[in-house]
This record gives structure tokens, sequence and C-alpha cells, in this order.
């Protein structure tokens, strides 16, 4: 899914799979399990974390910036020798 901000032009780029993002930018958030992300109006990303009673009360909610170095080659190829 792609999310533009009227206000900055800012783009997000929502979406399950590497494959289908790298090939426009090398720089992700991933978002772990009870992880909410939203974008308001003035292109400003928030993740909120679902806390469950089973959680650890200490864990972050803050997710880095993730720079890939890898091509989109090397993520279709995975673990194995050969496609």
């Amino acid at each position: 899914m792609l999310l533009q901000c009227p206000v900055n032009d800012t783009l997000f780029l929502l979406c399950c799979l590497i494959s289908a993002i790298i090939e426009h930018t090398n720089q992700v958030i991933y978002l772990e399990d009870n992880d909410v992300a939203a974008v308001n109006h003035l292109g400003q990303l928030t993740i909120h974390r679902i806390r469950h009673s089973y959680d650890d009360p200490n864990a972050s909610s803050v997710r880095e910036v993730i720079t890939l170095r890898m091509e989109i080659q090397q993520i279709m190829k995975g673990v194995f020798a050969l496609y």
C-alpha cells in the first residue's frame, strides 16, 4: 500500500514482503507482533504496541529504521544456492 502525505509529500510503502519495496527504498521499519503503525495527516509515523497481560512490561515499542544492504536477487533467492 502506498500512502503519500499531502503536507510534505512523504511517502510510506506498507507491505509484508521486502521484495515488494527493495527497488523503491532501502530504509525499512520492521513491525513486531501486536504493533500498530499510524500515519497522521502531517506525515508523522507513530507505532503503538498493543499490550497483553502476558507481555513483558519492559518491552520497548521503539522500532529502528534499518538500511537494507541487499539486492532483489539476494532476497528472492533466500538461503538457496540457486534459483
